[in-house]
């Protein structure tokens, strides 16, 4: 409006609501939403993923759906469990290699998760060598172990 002043062009529009003037939501209730023709009913997106799909995560770690409509689980974990049962609780999945796409069976270690967070802190379980990361992780949990039963 103060624009159209300065211009000359002065109109009666002063771009208030004009007192007394009916809003433009009156007789509608609560949230309105998104239009009734917008989505359908049994209608699925163009970016569904059927159950079997997979994605890798921002961290590098491949995901797999494993049902609908969005129960995505890891895929080094769903294929442990395949071969040895559920996860035990208190146990954690390790990467052999250090390869997070890598999640054939033999590359993967079920360790606790105390003997994880040890490893992580004095031997990193780290290094090139598979063997080498596998031989240190069980002595991890082995000590773990030790200590668990010595607080009993």
């Amino acid at each position: 409006a103060a624009t159209c002043t300065r211009k000359g062009r002065n109109n009666s529009h002063s771009g208030r609501i004009e007192k007394g003037a009916a809003a433009w939501n009156k007789g509608k209730k609560g949230y309105m939403g998104a239009n009734a023709t917008s989505f359908k009913k049994g209608q699925t997106p163009k970016n569904h993923r059927p159950v079997g799909s997979e994605r890798i995560t921002k961290d590098g770690y491949i995901q797999v759906k494993i049902a609908e409509p969005r129960t995505w689980r890891l895929k080094h974990i769903v294929e442990w469990e395949k071969v040895n049962g559920s996860l035990p609780k208190g146990h954690c999945i390790r990467i052999l290699d250090g390869d997070r796409t890598n999640c054939h069976i033999d590359n993967l270690i079920c360790i606790s998760r105390g003997a994880n967070a040890t490893s992580n802190q004095r031997n990193k379980a780290n290094t090139i060598s598979p063997e080498l990361n596998k031989a240190i992780l069980m002595t991890e949990h082995l000590k773990d172990r030790v200590r668990s039963k010595n607080n009993e």
